[in-house]
């Protein structure tokens, strides 16, 4: 026993020296390059060293400036003490496109010199450098516990199973199949770890590694339990055994986890859809609501407040008896409704819910997409001519568009958020489905509008931290500053409202860089000054039934 210990030792020492470059990661090495005088320019990086292979970094670039710099990364090398940059070019006078002074390799301080240049016979310029360099390392201790462990148990086994091969022959024959077989997928499930901390198709956050002993020198007793939990969120091919599942779950009853497929209908909904806020939350939301009014009231801006109603409202689904109490829900609605006509008629608050016209129109037309969320432009022109007709109280002449400004083309794809590119739309990522159990819902051709006049509209797009913003110019338009602020939905009413008015500045309040989620809606925190500044006469907030929970920090600047 202790000298079949000490042999799967042994064993296993070999196997970790094996796939040292598991556990045993090279950082990328980061090179910064100086360059000049170039339009357009494919450059590639080499590092090598005299006994293994070169690795290279290549990059297209195509910048105005006379000068800038690039900065491009090579991985998988540990030495090196040669640099080799070739650059591809359109060169303006034939310059010298690289600067050695302004190079550095991982950003270290010293400078790269003796370089020499050629001209090779494509007319590309070579650099080639003296350098002497080692790449720093990553030690991957959740990766070397796996391979340790796996690989002990394995030598162990396989050297018991030589031992006991004459005694227990055919026995062990088909063991140590079984055992391959289970020790081929432990393997190729730990060959790929996903290093990420959220989940996008699950949206949620990863099991974070906790080591088995603390921070602060304690043991953690529950190291089993944890690394058990950080494993089953990071092997290799869980997405897709997840898809697969999901496929099945579907296949069977139309439902997973995180929603439905009604094949009656062919509409996906998340569950998210078949929820309401309380009226509870409701009024939260809408007082601080009160205070923005009153705010664009001092400021001599009308308010004018878009709320779209759930997809799971207007188009309702046969199996949502499954996941929710259908007429609780249902009844938040309603009295949301009530709600919202009350507190209208009781202050200077203009809150347009279209819920009734569109539930009338949704009995002979399509008016979310199926494999989304977001309502297409049949179900927001629908609310653009409702929220049209508020403003047109406030501004007489201002013009509301009819169908007969717009031309027409009918797509099956999604053209849903920000890009306003056709694709086959966010459910089934959200659902965990895979894209082709999508597919066949879009079988139905979607109405999208085009005014016109659409050439004639300038349009700036700014994406950028903490401002995600489209900016438009329409000459025709009514002589009024407009912003629009709110989620996603607003993205189909750029289709309308830039050629309604002739200043539009639309504010995007969700998925913005460096603003956390809980942050959304702190108007006030980051767009204030912004909106001062722009000094509209109009502010168009168009949120989701949903949303009006999350806005009680509207107000709020920590």
């Amino acid at each position: 026993m202790r000298k079949r210990s000490i042999i799967a030792g042994i064993f296993t020492f070999v196997i970790l020296l094996l796939t040292n470059q598991f556990w045993l990661n090279s950082k990328p090495v980061d090179i910064k390059l100086g360059l000049n005088n170039f339009e357009k320019s494919t450059v590639q990086v080499q590092l090598s060293n005299k006994f293994f292979k070169s690795k290279i970094a290549k990059k297209e670039i195509d910048i105005d400036s006379k000068k800038s710099d690039l900065k491009l990364k090579v991985g998988n090398i540990l030495t090196f003490d040669k640099l080799k940059i070739i650059v591809n070019s359109g060169v303006t006078g034939g310059g010298n496109l690289i600067n050695a002074e302004e190079t550095r390799i991982r950003g270290n301080k010293y400078k790269i010199k003796g370089c020499k240049t050629e001209v090779l016979p494509d007319n590309s310029i070579e650099y080639l450098c003296n350098v002497k360099g080692r790449a720093s390392f990553k030690f991957e201790v959740e990766i070397f516990l796996i391979i340790l462990i796996l690989s002990y148990l394995l030598s162990y086994k396989l050297i018991d199973y030589l031992a006991d091969f004459k005694t227990i022959k055919e026995k062990s024959r088909i063991e140590i199949i079984f055992l391959a077989i289970f020790f081929v997928c432990l393997y190729l499930s730990m060959s790929n770890i996903d290093t990420s901390d959220i989940s996008k198709s699950e949206n949620r956050r990863l099991a974070k590694w906790q080591p088995l002993i603390t921070k602060d020198n304690k043991i953690n007793y529950n190291f089993g339990k944890d690394f058990d939990n950080w494993y089953n969120d990071r092997f290799f091919l869980r997405n897709e055994f997840i898809l697969f599942y999901n496929s099945i779950l579907i296949y069977l009853n139309n439902q997973t986890s995180k929603g439905i497929i009604d094949s009656k209908n062919g509409f996906t909904y998340i569950n998210s859809l078949f929820y309401h806020p309380n009226l509870k939350e409701i009024k939260k939301g809408l007082n601080e609501l009160k205070k923005f009014n009153s705010f664009c009231l001092q400021n001599n801006i009308k308010l004018y407040v878009l709320v779209v109603p759930s997809k799971a409202d207007i188009h309702e689904s046969s199996y949502a008896a499954k996941l929710v109490s259908v007429k609780k829900e249902q009844q938040k609605n309603i009295d949301t409704m009530n709600y919202i006509k009350n507190i209208n008629n009781k202050y200077k608050l203009k809150i347009i819910y279209p819920f009734e016209e569109m539930k009338i129109a949704s009995e002979y037309k399509t008016l979310y997409f199926k494999t989304e969320h977001h309502w297409n432009d049949e179900g927001a022109f629908i609310a653009y001519k409702d929220l049209m007709r508020e403003i047109k109280r406030d501004y007489p002449y201002v013009k509301i568009l009819n169908e007969s400004d717009f031309d027409y083309f009918f797509d099956e794809k999604v053209k849903g958020d920000w890009s306003r590119t056709l694709g086959y739309g966010q459910d089934c990522t959200s659902l965990n489905l895979p894209v082709y159990v999508c597919t066949k819902y879009h079988k139905y051709k979607y109405k999208y509008y085009r005014h016109k006049s659409y050439k004639k509209l300038n349009t700036q797009v700014i994406d950028a931290e903490h401002h995600k913003e489209k900016i438009y110019y329409y000459s025709s338009g009514a002589n009024l500053k407009i912003i629009q602020l709110g989620t996603s939905q607003n993205e189909v009413l750029t289709e309308f409202i830039p050629f309604t008015f002739k200043y539009v500045k639309r504010i995007r309040n969700n998925s913005v860089k460096n603003i956390k989620q809980e942050d959304t809606f702190k108007i006030m925190k980051y767009y204030k000054q912004e909106i001062l500044n722009y000094k509209p006469d109009i502010i168009i907030f168009c949120i989701t039934i949903s949303n009006i929970k999350s806005l009680k920090d509207l107000f709020r600047e920590d």
